[in-house]
């Protein structure tokens, strides 16, 4: 997330950040990113905390003592190559959603342990598994293709239990394209650090000696809106993004 500061933030605006201003240019830096990734559905910052504990001996059987099962009968777990993250998974789908990466490693159907959210058990090895790239000319991967040797029926009786575990490399830097809304989010909650409203901007002013407050129409609203947001939303935004809606692709 470092590739994007207060160097940067000078360079695309011409404006010159004194050491009076570090403090305001930072909460309204903080602010930007974390809109953001609130609208994204995936952090700058991530780190995994999830854990293989190990793999079922027979393919897609569900371990019937998620709390208590002994390691002794699961097959070793995996090295992690990049970080592993955890999605929804629908049988139903050919294409499967997943937040932006640039590299696959490994794809795994997995169970959660009772009574801990981070620590997992593979039910299946998902193999020769097809990354699905936003489009020709990008590299960021935001699918990944169903095989036909993909079982349909493999998971626990339990709803919505099973999930997909992949261990990838996740955009973790602000990608350049990104830089301009960013640049504009942090010029507004700079000139407006105390607004929580985001139809209107309250703006006082002293009028004949008496203060005077008044609704602008500058709104943190427009740049959400804007066609270059509504892009950048559409390129990168994941699978636990508000906007974020289920396409089944076959």
């Amino acid at each position: 997330m470092n590739n994007y500061d207060v160097d940067v933030f000078m360079e695309l605006t011409g404006l010159d950040i004194t050491e009076d201003q570090l403090s305001a240019y930072e909460r309204a830096q903080k602010r930007a990113f974390s809109m953001l990734e609130n609208e994204l559905g995936w952090s700058f910052k991530y780190s995994s905390q999830y854990e293989e504990v190990g793999k079922v001996k027979s393919v897609c059987s569900c371990p019937k003592f998620l709390k208590q099962i002994d390691e002794k009968d699961m097959l070793p777990a995996d090295s992690v190559e990049g970080e592993i993250k955890l999605f929804p998974y629908d049988k139903k789908m050919s294409s499967l959603p997943i937040d932006p990466a640039t590299c696959i490693y490994k794809i795994k159907l997995v169970v959660p342990m009772e009574g801990d959210d981070y620590k997992f058990i593979t039910i299946k090895d998902l193999d020769n598994v097809m990354p699905r790239p936003l489009s020709k000319s990008q590299e960021i991967i935001k699918y990944v293709e169903r095989c036909d040797t993909w079982p349909y029926q493999c998971g626990c009786d339990c709803p919505n239990c099973t999930l997909l575990a992949v261990d990838a490399d996740w955009i973790s830097k602000i990608p350049n394209d990104m830089f301009d809304i960013i640049t504009d989010l942090i010029v507004y909650f700079m000139r407006h650090p105390y607004s929580l409203d985001t139809s209107a901007t309250i703006k006082s002013e002293s009028v004949d000696g008496h203060s005077v407050s008044y609704a602008t129409e500058e709104s943190v609203e427009t740049i959400i809106k804007s066609p270059a947001y509504q892009r950048m939303l559409e390129k990168y935004m994941g699978v636990y993004s508000p906007y974020y809606k289920k396409v089944r692709i076959y």
